[in-house]
Order: C-alpha cells, then sequence, then structure tokens
C-alpha cells in the first residue's frame, strides 16, 4: 500500500511550489492573529533552509516520506510553539486533572 499512495517520484519536480505554499500559509495565519511574526519568521527561516537543500541536491529523501509536503515537515523538525492568544478570544483551557 506503501508503494501505491507514495508520490515521492514526481513531487520532487514540486518542491519549490510546495514551499511557496507553506511559506504563503505562514504569512496568512500571522495575518488572522494565529501565528505571531516571531513564529512565522521561525518558520519561514526553517523553509529557507529547506528550499536551499533542495536547490543545491543534498535534500535527503527518506523511505518513508510520502511526498515532498511530508518530506519537508519532517526535516523542519519544528518544535511545539507556544500557544497564541488571539485579541479578544478566551485563553485555549489549560490541560485537565492528572
Amino acid at each position: 500500500m506503501e508503494k501505491f499512495n507514495a508520490s515521492i517520484i514526481y513531487d520532487c519536480h514540486l518542491w519549490e511550489v510546495d514551499i511557496q505554499g507553506s511559506k504563503a500559509y505562514s504569512r496568512s495565519l500571522e495575518k488572522a492573529v494565529l501565528l505571531t511574526k516571531a513564529e512565522m519568521d521561525q518558520i519561514i527561516h526553517g523553509l529557507d533552509k529547506v528550499a536551499k537543500e533542495w536547490a543545491r541536491g543534498t535534500f535527503k529523501l527518506n523511505p518513508n516520506d510520502e511526498n515532498v509536503h511530508t518530506a519537508k515537515e519532517r526535516c523542519l523538525k519544528v518544535r511545539p510553539l507556544q500557544p497564541h492568544r488571539s485579541p479578544g478570544l478566551p485563553s485555549p483551557p489549560g490541560p485537565g486533572p492528572l
């Protein structure tokens, strides 16, 4: 089933537009006040690093990468971001009882 679903061979031609789309999405999340500017900058910086690896031909694919999008996400290894509260919205609920 993995071979059937894997599109990485074809997706390798689409890495640049995938990164452009992810950058645009990050910018839209920042405009919607769902990311801070610092969070957006961190994501875009990581995407720039991944793009340089693809451009140089040094990006390493993993056999478990289904497509360029999942390969990019794996490579970014983004640490969980701190919750960001939009102005006027209630704070997210805290963890329940342990």
